[in-house]
């Protein structure tokens, strides 16, 4: 008799076992990881006073898409940055999830993670002088150009401007002389940093009237637009 009893206390502490490791898999299986959802638009700007953008889609997290009540449980929750703004490379920004504790407890959902922090790169160095910008490559000015060279057109010369006069973006420009054989005028390119990858693009063909040479459209350069050094 006893032995019985001793069998069914067995069997029963057994049960019990397997019912909590059933119970544990459960759980394991609503865990969502909702930073799957979260993607880094861009870091942009100036180095030191550089700008994110985050954006937030529940449909790239792992999750039953059948269940309306956990697509809304996502669906209303925010992100909350501790900095978003005067961003330097190397700095810290840590997004934090804001979201009902109650429903989730209510939906039997935990999260892999309630905040998570990026690291921000990719933000320009910004020339400090137009010494620091004539570091660039006059190569890479050069094939930015010349892509947009029109018939008959030929690269003579170009100056580098240190006042930001094209958009906030660029932090200065190069004017590039170009002549079709009778006027000249320029092509501008905008520069994003010091180094040749801040090349940014073309951002505008100018004509002026009476340049018939070189020298009518570097004093023009020189007396407008402060572009007096010398590139190539």
């Amino acid at each position: 008799m006893k032995k019985a009893i001793s069998f069914m206390l067995l069997l029963s502490m057994l049960a019990v076992c397997f019912a909590g490791c059933g119970n544990d898999a459960s759980n394991s299986e609503n865990t969502l990881d909702v930073f799957d959802g979260v993607n880094i638009l861009a870091f942009y700007g100036e180095n030191g006073k550089g700008y994110v953008s985050f954006s937030y889609d529940c449909d790239y997290i792992d999750y039953d898409k059948t269940n309306q009540d956990i697509e809304s449980f996502l669906k209303h929750i925010k992100l909350n940055y501790n900095r978003a703004s005067n961003l330097s490379n190397g700095d810290s920004i840590t997004v934090t999830l804001s979201y009902s504790h109650e429903d989730a407890q209510a939906l039997g959902i935990s999260l892999a993670a309630t905040s998570r922090t990026y690291t921000v790169y990719g933000l320009y160095d910004q020339a400090t002088s137009v010494a620091d910008a004539k570091e660039l490559d006059a190569n890479q000015i050069r094939s930015a150009v010349e892509k947009q060279l029109g018939k008959g057109e030929t690269i003579v010369s170009a100056y580098v401007d240190d006042i930001e006069i094209e958009t906030p973006r660029h932090i200065c420009c190069v004017h590039v002389i170009v002549t079709d054989g009778s006027l000249y005028y320029t092509y501008v390119v905008g520069i994003d940093g010091k180094n040749a990858t801040a090349v940014n693009k073309v951002v505008g063909r100018y004509r002026y009237k009476n340049c018939s040479s070189e020298e009518d459209v570097k004093n023009i350069l020189a007396s407008s637009k402060g572009a007096t050094e010398k590139l190539f």
